[in-house]
């Protein structure tokens, strides 16, 4: 199993049971927001536009194995820098062919869900925003 694998099956167990939770806390947003429930839909959905992914708790999960992608990609750059042994000259090291150097996180964290749990991935097409930003070295934070 490539590291990408292990970190993507954490994100999912991690995950699954937070849809949950957004799910809940959703329903009585929308409950609490009025009796007309397509006014209190509108109303809760200005407030909160990626519906209940927008919950802390997902935005939360996805931000920290966004991160934990970005540091693999970063291992994994360093060490295909730093490698002394001659590739095969296509440009790729050898025992890795399977495994891409590179991966960017919304790849793996959005566009992997639905192949594997199509519900989970309707779910999380709803955050259309990058939870992520730069600290003052132009690190992702």
């Amino acid at each position: 199993m490539s590291p990408y694998d292990s970190l993507f099956l954490d994100y999912l167990e991690e995950l699954r049971p937070a849809r949950d939770e957004a799910v809940q806390w959703w329903d009585s947003l929308i409950q609490s927001a009025g009796t007309d429930p397509k006014s209190a839909y509108t109303q809760v959905r200005l407030r909160w536009p990626a519906g209940p992914a927008s919950y802390p708790r997902i935005i939360a999960i996805y931000r920290k194995y966004y991160l934990a992608c970005a540091v693999l990609n970063e291992e994994r750059e360093a060490a295909r820098g730093s490698s002394s042994r001659p590739s095969a000259g296509w440009g790729e090291d050898d025992e890795d062919d399977d495994v891409p150097a590179f991966v960017p996180p919304v790849r793996l964290l959005i566009d992997g869900i639905s192949p594997v749990d199509p519900e989970l991935g309707d779910f999380m097409e709803a955050l259309v925003f990058s939870p992520m930003g730069l600290d003052v070295d132009e690190r992702l934070s």
